[in-house]
């Protein structure tokens, strides 16, 4: 038993010693958790399922959707049960994984891009645990942002959560080519 308490007691330092550290991916851990959950309660709150609001025009709607599948909507049928099963833990995974390469890349990139790359990563995970949340307490994650040309062409319905993943991945993109690029600006001095 002392060995588990003992175990415990270094991770639960690690938490807190990366907490310190990385205030600012914390912070917006927090917050996008916070937005994304709020912002899904008050959907469910005011809309009806599949019942669309015009917020301008066609262009921008609210639509409450529960979708079970993965991004998009993709596997939102119930022919494919498993994967609703599969789902949370395919997240943590990711989770565990992007933590790896939080890791790698902040010994890397040059140091002037280190916040851009905690802010984008604080996108990723926060997106990531509003979107798992959701599926772990209901079973599906609630999408509600709607765009298009009227009924021509819409995107696939989505969160603030997804909409944080896709912001932090683009931003970590960015942050990584322009670390890139002042490294190679260095060598070449």
């Amino acid at each position: 038993m002392g060995k588990y308490v003992s175990r415990l007691k270094y991770v639960l330092s690690e938490i807190v010693h990366f907490s310190v550290a990385n205030k600012l991916t914390v912070v917006v851990i927090f917050l996008v958790l916070v937005l994304d959950q709020v912002s899904k309660a008050a959907m469910r709150a005011i809309l009806t399922l599949y019942m669309p609001v015009n917020v301008i025009g066609d262009f921008f709607r609210l639509t409450l959707v529960f979708n079970r599948g993965i991004s998009f909507g993709i596997f939102n049928s119930s022919e494919v049960m498993a994967i609703h099963y599969i789902l949370p833990i395919l997240v943590v995974v990711i989770i565990i994984f992007l933590f790896y390469i939080y890791l790698s890349l902040a010994r890397d990139v040059d140091i002037r891009v280190v916040p851009w790359i905690k802010v984008s990563f604080g996108l990723i995970w926060g997106g990531a645990l509003g979107n798992l949340t959701d599926r772990i307490i209901f079973g599906y994650v609630t999408d509600f942002v709607d765009v298009g040309i009227g009924n021509i062409w819409r995107f696939f319905t989505f969160n603030v959560a997804d909409s944080c993943i896709t912001v932090g991945t683009i931003l970590l993109i960015l942050a990584i080519l322009y670390s890139d690029f002042l490294k190679s600006r260095r060598k070449e001095v």
